[in-house]
């Protein structure tokens, strides 16, 4: 529902936010609708603070006296698919409320979705992007969106799991891009889940976070927007996040490869008890993924073969005796490039 302030201070947004709430096909504006240019930046603030209406097209019809609105399927049609997005909501949302901290909830959740959502590349070169991908629905459901859908989802996560966000529109890089901004323990900080959803080159999906919990001094180096009306955010507090480049995530874990000598590090997620996981000390490793609660990784001292530990005990072995490279998890299976054949190869996990 709108803020009471909202609905008190702009009867013109609760006009249009009940009557796609309600399915209308025509909603009246009464006095409200003289300004054409207010009502068509209205509906579009409608939208932007409720990724929730995923359901309308992009296309409208307004006039002084009415909107009409147009919807992508019947009312039943809609129904069934806001029940599927709340209950794939509410399952994540669940499990990050488990979380002992607010961060560690905004990073599980933009972990689940980077994890589970690929950006719409092929659509988006053609110029053919359906709008599906613009929204909530795309990102969580069809497991496919562009960085609307990414910036949508993330804010129905939070939102649902307590924590304050709001979708931000702007530039990456003088290109329209959307974003978030979250609050986190009272402070602000942006996330940008789609930028730390890259792909190698390779094709592989990868997790970053070079884009998570970060300032507005540095998101500002290669973003753009109105800050107007936005609260600032300028701490550096989860700096430690956003400069890790080799790492994976095991429960309330980081584990990560030093740059200086790359052995493996371990550290909490709110960036305490930092220290070296012994029996790995031997060897220097890098391209780190975790699958459960085992860790796989290329040992640089034993010829780039691959190695996996478990994370629970004090075991590590080698997996394949081949000299490997570009590491990544598909489903059940690890991903490696074979440095001999030239070839991608896979073995089960």
């Amino acid at each position: 529902m709108p803020s009471s302030s909202t609905a008190a201070s702009d009867p013109l947004y609760t006009l249009l936010y009940n009557g796609l709430k309600e399915y209308q096909t025509k909603i009246s504006l009464g006095k409200y609708g003289a300004d054409t240019v207010k009502v068509a930046d209205t509906y579009e603030r409608v939208l932007n603070d409720h990724p929730e209406i995923f359901y309308t097209k992009h296309q409208f019809i307004y006039n002084a006296q009415a909107f009409y609105p147009q919807y992508i399927g019947s009312k039943k049609q809609i129904e069934k698919m806001k029940i599927a997005l709340n209950k794939k909501a509410d399952a994540v949302v669940k499990i990050a409320k488990t979380k002992k901290t607010q961060a560690e909830r905004v990073i599980y959740l933009h972990d689940y979705l980077v994890n589970s959502t690929e950006y719409d590349t092929e659509n988006y070169l053609k110029d053919s992007v359906p709008e599906s991908s613009f929204t909530a629905y795309g990102a969580l459901i069809k497991g496919t969106a562009v960085c609307d859908g990414y910036a949508k989802a993330l804010k129905i996560l939070l939102n649902k799991a307590g924590i304050w966000a709001v979708r931000v529109t702007g530039e990456g890089k003088g290109v329209p891009h959307a974003w978030n901004l979250v609050k986190v323990d009272g402070k602000y900080f942006y996330v940008d889940a789609t930028w730390n959803d890259p792909v190698a080159e390779d094709q592989s999906p990868i997790l970053a976070y070079n884009y998570l919990l970060v300032p507005e001094s540095l998101l500002a180096k290669d973003h753009t927007w109105n800050k107007k009306g936005l609260p600032k955010a300028s701490s550096t507090k989860y700096k430690y996040l956003y400069t890790l480049e080799d790492f994976a995530r095991y429960q309330s874990y980081v584990y990560y490869v030093n740059d200086k000598d790359a052995k493996l590090f371990r550290m909490n997620l709110n960036g305490s008890g930092k220290k070296q996981v012994s029996r790995t000390s031997s060897s220097a490793i890098y391209s780190l993924k975790a699958a459960g609660d085992t860790l796989y990784f290329i040992n640089l001292t034993d010829n780039q073969h691959l190695y996996k530990m478990k994370l629970t005990g004090n075991n590590e072995w080698r997996v394949i005796k081949k000299s490997v490279s570009r590491l990544s998890i598909k489903g059940k299976y690890l991903y490696f490039y074979n440095n001999k054949t030239k070839k991608t190869e896979k073995t089960k996990i």
